[in-house]
């Protein structure tokens, strides 16, 4: 029976005994499986070897003599790939690459581990390293050139990354740290596409994660910053609103709440003018007094405490007393041109004239 067949056989023994043999080292002893010596799981023949190369493997990479480590656990993972030290020694190529700032290659090497060995038992650990080696390119880490020369800062590998992790490990700890990440990487580089997304995911997928509430909360940080005045579409307005409204209810005892409610009133200002803008559109320009004051109405149903809806509430009055309002003694209204004005009410041509 050659070698390869008799890892293969101790391999499948091992595994349909149920043994879960954690692989450890120290300093003292090497390389050493939990509960009992590597002997026990391992021919005798093939194991020695394979053990005495891990040992040297990791007295190398102590030293920091890393590419005689890395050939070691490169030998064992290729001639012993269905030993229990196998998937070890893929982890520890991978965590070596990470020092020496190959991220790429470290991260794809820690994936191998995961895609050939998911019953590995330092599951975590891996998952830990990938996320670890994300957050250093999250934080301007930059990717080496020939091991040596400082790259260019790479965000987007950080979020596929992240995104990797997701899929690796979803319902870990480490999914919704991922998409935060994801959404803050993308809210700094001006994607709030991407931010939105990956903050959706996170409040479907994890609603009761701590993270939950900070994701609600740039949520409607985001939709405000992409509001530009009551003059426009108010479509991220009212995301905003949703969004700080949404926060409040849920997270009434968060740190943030008082910044929340001066987020939704400002927002509710915006709301409110944009509404009073178009109440007046249809009040001077159109002489419709029945569309202005359904616009009034909502300015104060929008914001009650605004000055948009006391100067709402001026215009109601004098429309109900029907006193006519001469232009020159008001302040002078012009429509925004990139104010779109809503198709509720048809007007005939005469209207314009």
């Amino acid at each position: 029976m050659n070698k390869s067949k008799i890892i293969s056989l101790v391999g499948i023994l091992f595994l349909s005994c149920g043994l879960k043999a954690d692989i450890l080292w120290t300093q003292e002893t090497g390389w050493y499986a939990e509960g009992g010596l590597l002997a026990d799981y391992l021919p005798v023949m093939n194991g020695e070897s394979a053990l005495d190369a891990m040992n040297l493997a990791r007295n190398h990479q102590e030293r920091g003599e890393f590419s005689k480590a890395l050939s070691l656990y490169r030998s064992v993972a290729e001639g012993y790939s269905d030993s229990i030290l196998a998937p070890e020694a893929v982890f520890q190529e991978g965590k070596i690459y990470r020092l020496q700032k190959r991220w790429n290659k470290s991260y794809a090497t820690l994936q191998q581990v995961l895609t050939n060995y998911p019953e590995y038992s330092e599951f975590n650990k891996v998952i830990a390293e990938q996320f670890d080696i994300a957050v250093y390119l999250m934080e301007g880490a930059r990717t080496r050139l020939f091991w040596k020369v400082p790259g260019f800062r790479d965000y987007s590998l950080a979020q596929d990354f992240f995104e990797g992790i997701t899929s690796n490990a979803p319902y870990s700890e480490f999914a919704p740290s991922a998409l935060m990440n994801i959404a803050i990487i993308a809210k700094d580089e001006s994607d709030s596409d991407v931010a939105v997304e990956a903050l959706d995911r996170l409040i479907n997928s994890y609603p009761d994660h701590t993270l939950a509430a900070d994701a609600y909360y740039m949520l409607a940080e985001i939709n405000a910053d992409m509001v530009d005045g009551a003059a426009y579409d108010q479509g991220s307005t009212r995301e905003a609103m949703s969004y700080y409204e949404d926060f409040l209810i849920l997270y009434s005892g968060s740190g943030q709440v008082g910044n929340a409610e001066v987020g939704l009133n400002k927002m509710r200002e915006v709301n409110a003018q944009s509404k009073l803008y178009m109440a007046d559109y249809y009040y001077f320009n159109k002489k419709n007094k029945n569309a202005a004051l359904v616009f009034y109405n909502e300015t104060i149903t929008v914001a009650p405490n605004s000055e948009s809806a006391k100067i709402a509430e001026k215009r109601i009055a004098q429309i109900k007393e029907n006193i006519e309002v001469k232009r020159k003694k008001e302040k002078r209204f012009t429509i925004p041109k990139i104010l779109k004005v809503p198709k509720l009410f048809k007007f005939n041509k005469s209207d314009d004239e």
